[in-house]
Formats: C-alpha cells, sequence, structure tokens
C-alpha cells in the first residue's frame, strides 16, 4: 500500500511541495492528495496586488498550472475543500466540502501545512512536537486566533 502525503493549501508552496514530492516517488509508492479551500490552485500571491491595482486583468493569469494538470502528474486536487481537524495520533485529516459542507475523513501517514499558522493551530488535535514551539509561543500571544477570515 502506497503512503499518503497530505498537502493542506494549494497555493505556490503547496503544489510545489506536491510536484517535487512527485518527482522523488512514483504514484505506486506515494499517493499525493491536496486540499485547497479557495477555486486556485498554484497561484501566485504576489501577483494579486497587481491584479487588484488593474494591470492584470484576468485573475487566471496568476495560477501556474490548473487542478487538470496536476492530475496528469497523478497529484489528487481538492479544491474548494478544507481542512478542519488533524489527529496525527489517528492517523488522519477531516475535510469539509465548502459548497456541500459535507465531511470526510482521510487517512494521513505524512503531511505538509501551506496555511495560515495561527489557523494551522486551531485545527491541530493535541499535536505537541519541538518543531511546534515557536509557532505555540506565536499563538499564545494572539490567542483569539486569526480574525481576517
Amino acid at each position: 500500500m502506497a503512503e499518503r502525503l497530505i498537502i493542506v493549501g494549494g497555493d505556490a508552496a503547496g503544489m510545489s511541495a506536491a510536484s517535487q514530492a512527485r518527482r522523488r516517488r512514483g504514484p505506486d509508492d506515494l499517493e499525493i492528495l491536496a486540499f485547497e479551500r479557495s477555486s486556485f490552485v498554484s497561484y501566485s500571491a504576489c501577483g494579486e496586488p497587481y491584479y487588484v491595482g488593474g494591470y492584470i486583468i484576468d485573475i487566471n493569469q496568476l495560477q501556474a498550472r490548473t487542478p487538470a494538470a496536476f492530475k496528469a502528474m497523478d497529484i489528487d486536487v481538492r479544491t474548494q475543500h478544507e481542512v478542519i481537524t488533524i489527529a496525527p495520533r489517528e492517523g488522519k485529516v477531516t475535510v469539509r466540502a465548502v459548497q456541500q459542507g459535507t465531511e470526510e475523513s482521510s487517512a494521513l501517514h505524512v503531511m505538509l501545512f501551506f496555511e495560515n499558522l495561527i489557523r494551522a493551530l486551531s485545527i491541530f488535535n493535541g499535536l505537541r512536537s519541538r518543531y511546534c514551539q515557536r509557532a505555540l509561543l506565536v499563538y499564545q500571544r494572539f490567542p483569539e486566533g486569526d480574525k481576517t477570515q
């Protein structure tokens, strides 16, 4: 059985990590599943001011690759899906389909997180790690969480 890599956040960093993982390990050895809350993946956040300022007219120009392009690379991309719970000890994530409001659980072997740090800390289920210590300090200073959403 292939290991499953879960990517949370489908922006340029998340999809770059997915592509690099695919180059290193084939689909028989590693299943790659990416969840993105919005409708866009592999987009250039750096270009957003140019879109807002009217220098870029078509927002699709900010998208380097589409979900179909990733499917051709055996990377399963699910847009309009939000990871709401990560339970590393149980080896699963819970995901909500944004438009339908339905939830599903997915097995987790390896995970990479490319989203807002405060939001990330709010959905981890009891994870304690030396890699999270600095992030936890930030979270303790701002316990109200991310108010931008």
